[in-house]
């Protein structure tokens, strides 16, 4: 969820594995390691931009502003939610490249 929008909804281990949203892949890439290796430094990625109000949010996909996959078409158009499989579902216009990795999360 994303200023108040479902951006994907799915069995957990789908979800988890291979994320279809670049919202989702971000959360997950965020959360910080625990590592019992002192040699090892934690590491975690933050998202970057700022939150859009969500009393005046952007136009079009409340993501793109942050999105590392936005286009004109994220910018004009929310995207509609679409299915993913059986029991999934994702509202990303550009879904299938960040399912195919083709972006960092």
């Amino acid at each position: 969820m994303y200023l108040g929008r479902i951006v994907e909804l799915g069995p957990v281990a789908q979800v988890f594995g291979t994320p279809a949203h670049p919202y989702t892949a971000a959360l997950f890439g965020s959360v910080p390691k625990l590592v019992l290796d002192a040699e090892e430094l934690v590491h975690f990625d933050t998202i970057d931009g700022e939150v859009p109000s969500p009393l005046s949010p952007p136009q079009g996909c409340y993501y793109h502003p942050r999105c590392p996959l936005a286009t004109a078409e994220c910018r004009a158009k929310q995207p509609e939610t679409r299915g993913v499989s059986d029991l999934r579902s994702v509202a990303c216009h550009h879904f299938e490249d960040q399912l195919a990795g083709e972006v960092d999360a």
